[in-house]
């Protein structure tokens, strides 16, 4: 059985991708893993050409609902005669954590990472896509309005998170997916034996060139990957990686010797004097490994940002960081009309997190925080109404609800405003919180979950009233879970001292 997760910012183009594959590989038994948010999983209903679709609700698969996305990769592993899972993240799924968790599942896990050329900036303003680029099999182009060539800046940010990989458009989804998969190329059309791997080979996400001689039109079929260059490298030095692979070279240009350099149209020439850090942007029409330059390449550190840092940092014109907090803002309603059902977004977060970037001006931040509260109270209201009361994620969304209001309100009062807080404090939200952690099982251990981490539990524990009964049980519940770590119980200790003295 083979994975397939189709990553991509909002709108990028994922569920058309996966209804393409779906006609594509008619022959194929596949199932398909769609991650929407709210009790009614609204991509889950665009999926066509096939029944078998687990729709996962209760937030992000790489973010808070990480555990029952790791129970349905263990479910699917049982199913016989199944070919192929197809997993469709949000928008914001981080790329590594799903991945490692069907490495865990000791799947083998392929990617194809979507980038729409036409709305670039503003996603690169969201700060979602490096991590799901950095786990790519294949990198897709969506939304290049029909350009002989991606622009340079799409293309140097591509091979600076995605080295390598092969950059192709996705009006050829047969080709596309083969290609991703190390399928035959007559995959689709034989219907003989497909030669299923059950194998538990880890890719991390390396592309391995194969693309069985396909040429279709559109199809910019071209490699780009940028590299630091250690600091003695020379002009010389440079020529003599790139000399082996000149028939190849699209593109080049950097800084190396102290001096930009620039690849245009079979010359390489040396400009201007430059004192930027050395490093080299390659595109190439055919596959060269990275290791062509192994002699002259600075090794990369290593990113250990969490997913909310690197949101918060990405490196855009504040312009970029504005148009995409307005963008946002007008996507996500909270609840599903005309039945009222609970729909909460997780993407929603991401405007709470540019709206932290330095330089957003103040009355854009308070805009961004109140309208996110706003639509965490709507949902509370529903909750509170019983609009959840038989579903199953019904403990989740009182973690997440209650510590987001309670947190927001206790952190940012002067932004949220007297008008909302007062609303927050009559739906109890450290009740609903405290009875949420009651309905926990087991710790992640992992600070990216904030409706688990102690610090930030106990901080909206501490808004409004709470029955110090509930709270004593919903504590030592959360300790006790904790036992068999050490460092995480110690938190829980001393993050709860001062909400349970009060």
């Amino acid at each position: 059985m083979k994975i397939l997760t189709i990553l991509g910012p909002l709108g990028s183009g994922k569920t058309t991708l996966v209804n393409r594959i779906l006609a594509s590989f008619s022959d194929l038994r596949i199932l398909v893993v769609v991650n929407d948010v709210g009790e009614e999983n609204v991509d889950a209903r665009r999926i066509t050409n096939t029944e078998d679709v687990r729709a996962l609700t209760a937030g992000c698969i790489g973010c808070s609902d990480l555990p029952a996305f790791r129970a349905v990769i263990e479910e699917v592993k049982t199913i016989e005669d199944l070919d192929l899972v197809i997993i469709e993240p949000t928008g914001i799924a981080a790329g590594d954590e799903i991945r490692d968790a069907v490495h865990g599942a000791e799947c083998e896990f392929r990617a194809i990472t979507l980038v729409d050329v036409r709305h670039f900036e503003r996603n690169q303003a969201l700060g979602c896509m490096d991590t799901q680029l950095k786990v790519a099999t294949t990198v897709g182009l969506t939304w290049t309005n029909g350009s002989e060539q991606p622009p340079s800046e799409v293309l140097e940010f591509i091979g600076e998170h995605a080295p390598g990989r092969r950059i192709v458009e996705i009006d050829d989804a047969t080709s596309l997916v083969e290609t991703t998969l190390d399928l035959e190329a007559s995959h689709a059309h034989t219907g003989h034996d497909h030669g299923h791997s059950h194998g538990h080979g880890h890719s991390h996400g390396h592309d391995h060139g194969h693309s069985h001689g396909h040429d279709h039109g559109g199809d910019h079929g071209v490699y780009s990957f940028s590299i630091n260059l250690l600091a003695d490298t020379s002009y010389q030095d440079l020529v003599s990686a790139l000399a082996p692979h000149l028939d190849a070279l699209v593109r080049a240009k950097g800084v190396v010797g102290g001096r930009s350099f620039d690849y245009v149209q079979g010359d390489i020439s040396l400009g201007e004097f430059d004192t930027s850090d050395p490093y080299g942007n390659f595109i190439f029409n055919r596959k060269v490994a990275t290791d062509a330059f192994a002699d002259i390449m600075q090794e990369p550190e290593e990113d250990r940002r969490s997913r909310k840092e690197r949101i918060r940092s990405a490196n855009v014109p504040i312009e970029a960081t504005v148009a995409a907090i307005n963008w946002q803002l007008n996507q996500f309603p909270p609840v599903v009309t005309p039945n009222g059902r609970l729909r909460v977004d997780c993407e929603a977060d991401v405007c709470y997190q540019l709206a932290k970037r330095d330089g957003v001006p103040i009355e854009i931040r308070t805009a961004a925080l109140q309208r996110y509260v706003s639509w965490r109270l709507e949902a509370a209201y529903a909750l509170l109404e019983g609009t959840w009361d038989k579903h199953s994620d019904h403990a989740f969304w009182c973690r997440r609800l209650g510590l987001n209001l309670g947190y927001m309100c206790r952190v940012y009062p002067d932004l949220v405003g007297d008008a909302l807080i007062e609303q927050v404090t009559e739906t109890s939200p450290a009740q609903m919180l405290a009875h949420g952690l009651l309905g926990l099982s087991e710790l992640l251990f992992d600070d990216e979950f904030a409706e688990e981490k102690p610090e930030t539990v106990c901080t909206a524990l501490g808004f409004g009233a709470i029955d110090p009964d509930l709270l004593e049980r919903a504590i030592t519940h959360c300790m006790e879970l904790a036992e068999d770590n050490q460092t995480w119980h110690q938190r829980w200790v001393d993050s709860s001292h001062n909400v349970l003295a009060s």
